[in-house]
């Protein structure tokens, strides 16, 4: 009964209470043995929210060049990350993601969202159309509670929506 309360609570599809509690047990397991750095680095991937390159995962979890890679291979040869071409990480298992962000605290959470809209803003501005990052940059400043800041750049994309005739994405 508790299980379907909180799913109905929450809502949500991609909610953690959707796995087995012993798939649950085995991740809480692994993720205790990760190092400090290797659990930055899972908890800003996390807050970023689909693969990731290294330049971003390091210069948001405000760790040393070093210790990122270090953590960076921890992360894989347990199992957590996977290493792509690029190179880039994801998580092995979305719902792992999920996990990692749903335990995280809220203030941790709103300051690498904050990071991750400042690190968009910068990449923004080196390119020749800065527009196109306007709605992930007002996404993270929006959940690190930065309101005035994602108002603003939710209607640069929404302008920016507008002129590609996508009206239904404007408007939101």
């Amino acid at each position: 009964a508790a299980y379907l309360t909180n799913l109905a609570e929450q809502n949500r599809t991609n909610s953690i209470w959707n796995l087995p509690v012993s798939v649950l047990d085995l991740w809480h397991s692994r993720l205790l043995r990760v190092s400090e750095t290797g659990r930055q680095l899972l908890q800003t991937a996390a807050a970023i929210g689909r693969g990731f390159g290294f330049d971003l995962v390091q210069t948001v979890s405000g760790r040393g060049e070093d210790e990122a890679v270090m953590g960076l291979d921890e992360l894989v040869a347990r199992g957590l990350l996977l290493e792509q071409n690029g190179p880039t990480y994801d998580f092995s298992h979305h719902k792992l993601r999920d996990l990692v962000y749903e335990t995280m605290s809220l203030v941790r959470r709103r300051l690498l969202h904050r990071r991750l809209a400042e690190r968009l803003e910068q990449q923004g501005k080196r390119l020749a159309q800065p527009f196109l990052l306007a709605g992930q940059i007002a996404r993270h400043y929006q959940l690190a509670g930065q309101n005035e800041d994602a108002a603003a750049y939710y209607v640069q994309a929404g302008d920016y929506a507008r002129t590609l005739f996508a009206h239904r994405e404007s408007l939101a």
